[in-house]
């Protein structure tokens, strides 16, 4: 087994420390980016509470055929 010096022994210490806090930076990210879309499907989680429960989705079905029908069909364009 070969003698190691204190300074390799720092130098190693040191760039373990820098790997460790970049996975720490990488994985506060991923929280991060997790935490984003778990706001996102709250808000659709919201938009269809919004359209089913309160009975908001038959109107919008009906201004939809409203808005339709009121395109002439030359420019007849296909809300979907």
């Amino acid at each position: 087994m070969e003698d190691i010096s204190h300074r390799e022994i720092y130098d190693r210490l040191v760039a373990v420390e820098t790997k460790v806090d970049t996975i720490s930076k990488d994985t506060k990210d991923v929280v991060n980016a997790f935490n984003s879309a778990k706001g996102a499907f709250l808000v659709f989680e919201w938009i269809v509470k919004l359209a089913t429960e309160t009975g908001a989705y038959p109107l919008m079905v009906k201004i939809k055929e409203q808005a339709e029908a009121q395109v002439p069909k030359q420019y007849e364009v296909k809300f979907e």
